[in-house]
């Protein structure tokens, strides 16, 4: 199992209801070859500031292998969550691992 992680720091001015037109988007990733679960949070903003880094949300994806994740980056499907998240976005930290 790989999970796909996906810390996100919105643009000023972005709106509660475009961040919930992305978590609307975020399931069309279950149609990628062995995506098996997506999930789109609110951080709950507890860590101390700089700790935190302004994090807003956070997408989890997780994946059944490595083959999947290269599948998943030049996906049409992630493309298409692509266009409506980037626009948004002013921060992105990403990162991948891998758990038995």
């Amino acid at each position: 199992m790989l999970t796909h992680l996906v810390l996100a720091r919105w643009k000023p001015g972005t709106t509660p209801d475009q961040i919930a037109a992305i978590k609307a988007k975020a399931p069309v990733l279950l149609g990628i070859e062995g995506v098996e679960s997506v999930e789109l949070h609110a951080n709950l903003g507890l860590a101390q500031p700089a700790f935190g880094r302004g994090i807003q949300s956070i997408l989890i994806v997780r994946m059944r292998d490595r083959a999947t994740l290269d599948r998943y980056g030049p996906h049409p499907l992630h493309a298409e969550l692509g266009a409506v998240l980037m626009p948004n976005v002013d921060e992105l930290t990403i990162t991948d691992y891998e758990a038995d």
